[in-house]
């Protein structure tokens, strides 16, 4: 993917704001997909556009060494797919900060993915922050802190 913003995005903003005129000074927020490739990312985005997928999570020793903005309630973002191309708009809806081993079965039944369980979460997230945190020197703990965000899909066309 390149780092040019797809023309979807501003024409989905444009639209939302349009539609929604109190966010009319508001400024376009990020967009992004989640995921690690092409399936995953437009699977991910279905999902959220579906509302089955409410949540999402990182490790906070990621966001800490790239200097990222930890997400915070009310934060507007656009979810695209991996080709760039915008799906919807989601607003963060309440965001924890907890350690990797009390992340709960509710928990994650809202990230939608996979059979729903803990045990898939557990895994996925461990292989996925096992990969993120080596590229900078780090590894993953039971103990380690972890950014839970949840969302809801406030604008799709």
């Amino acid at each position: 993917m390149t780092d040019q913003i797809h023309k979807s995005v501003p024409a989905m903003w444009f639209s939302f704001v349009a539609e929604n005129i109190e966010h009319s000074h508001t400024s376009m927020p990020d967009s992004f997909y989640l995921g690690t490739n092409k399936e995953h990312a437009d699977t991910c985005a279905m999902l959220i556009k579906a509302g089955l997928k409410t949540a999402s999570s990182g490790a906070l020793a990621s966001y800490l060494h790239y200097q990222a903005p930890v997400p915070a309630e009310g934060d507007l973002a656009i979810i695209t797919n991996w080709e760039g191309e915008a799906q919807c708009i989601i607003q963060t809806t309440e965001v924890e900060i907890i350690p990797f081993n009390e992340v709960n079965e509710d928990y994650a039944l809202k990230e939608g993915e996979g059979d729903q369980t803990l045990t898939y979460w557990k895994k996925v997230h461990w292989d996925f922050f096992s990969k993120d945190l080596a590229s900078f020197g780090e590894l993953p703990e039971e103990d380690m802190m972890v950014i839970c965000e949840q969302f809801e899909v406030i604008y799709q066309l």
